[in-house]
């Protein structure tokens, strides 16, 4: 059954719309009723609902507000705006930008708001039938990729796959992925579920476009567990690889593969702040993850690694060049000379001027 809410700022209209017609036949329900646009916007902030029905005309938000917010925020739900012959023309030009599906003249006849919920019915079922087998196509092609990853590349595409991972502990025996309900875009998003070193992994494939909507649908599902992450990805090495990390912690496949991502962005941007969320982005990983990746693909954290390839640009530029301090100092990062000049003697044990005196020498 769908939900609806009503929207009307005469008390006699918004209360004679709920009880006079029998909504449940139309397969609707009604959510909430309420006296101004505002009122119900706010209480769109924190519910899913099917459809608005609203006036235009209200004293604390007008109908038109309330179905321009609608459109920017929830953007399938379909408004239904109640308008008298005054406002007919601004109520057609908000029908014409798609932010009001159907238009009705007050004061409307029962059968004709019958009439248009009953094809509004028909429509969201249409809508959530092509919903669903997108989705379940998804689903399938997710499947295909875990099963034959020589070709997952291939078969990736443009999903996206939202991995939610959960300590066995906190959920108990959870091998079955419940299946996400949208609150803005379509209703529906199976997923999967595979046992992990330490629990299990929720997958979700969807489309690049709705990976920030059901990570929001994800997190309400977490049933207040702490022990819990989602990640996405929009690529399938970095989702294969995050798949056989959690199954196998001690991984190194590929190790050397993803260390030459990295030297590749730190000799590009070396010169520059380098941020560790700009690295991870690489990966299409979070920060946490990557950092924990990076220890298993180079046995040291990211920051003594870039230290460490900070260093080593810094003593061959100190060897093979005739460049002052100062610039090498800008060109590996440090900025400042000072700073370069004291991170180089802790790493070292030599002052940069020291260091090249003796490379000289030994030539």
């Amino acid at each position: 059954m769908y939900t609806l809410i009503i929207v009307d700022d005469e008390v006699i209209i918004r209360s004679g719309l709920k009880s006079s017609m029998d909504w449940a036949s139309l397969n609707f329900s009604v959510a909430g009723v309420f006296s101004c646009g505002n009122d119900a916007i706010r209480f769109l902030q924190d519910n899913t609902v099917d459809a608005v029905l609203t006036d235009i005309r209200m004293h604390d938000g007008s109908g038109l507000e309330l179905a321009e917010w609608v459109n920017q925020h929830r953007r399938n739900v379909p408004v239904i705006l109640l308008t008298g012959f005054s406002d007919y023309e601004a109520a057609r030009r908000a029908v014409a930008c798609g932010a009001v599906r159907y238009l009705l003249n007050k004061p409307t006849p029962i059968p004709e708001i019958q009439q248009v919920f009953s094809q509004l019915a028909q429509w969201l079922n249409n809508r959530d039938a092509v919903a669903r087998q997108e989705n379940e196509m998804k689903l399938a092609c997710l499947r295909q990729v875990l099963a034959d990853q020589e070709n997952a590349e291939k078969l990736w595409g443009n999903m996206a796959v939202l991995c939610v991972t959960i300590k066995a502990a906190s959920l108990g025996d959870q091998r079955n992925a419940p299946s996400l309900y949208s609150i803005e875009q379509t209703r529906y998003f199976p997923g999967i579920a595979r046992q992990t070193a330490d629990g299990f992994a929720w997958m979700y494939p969807c489309q690049q476009a709705y990976v920030e909507e059901i990570k929001r649908l994800a997190a309400i599902q977490m049933y207040g567990t702490n022990e819990s992450e989602a990640l996405s990805f929009t690529a399938a090495q970095p989702f294969l690889s995050w798949m056989a990390s959690s199954s196998a912690p001690d991984m190194t496949q590929d190790g050397n593969r993803y260390i030459s991502v990295v030297d590749a962005y730190l000799q590009e941007n070396l010169s520059n702040k380098i941020l560790l969320k700009d690295v991870a982005k690489k990966f299409n990983y979070s920060v946490s993850y990557f950092c924990r990746m990076f220890k298993v693909w180079s046995g040291m954290s990211f920051s003594d690694y870039l230290l460490q390839y900070r260093m080593e640009k810094a003593r061959g530029l100190l060897k093979n060049t005739s460049v002052s301090i100062a610039e090498i100092a800008r060109a590996t990062g440090f900025g400042d000379s000072r700073y370069f000049a004291h991170s180089f003697k802790k790493s070292n044990s030599v002052s940069p001027s020291m260091y090249r005196r003796r490379m000289i020498w030994k030539e």
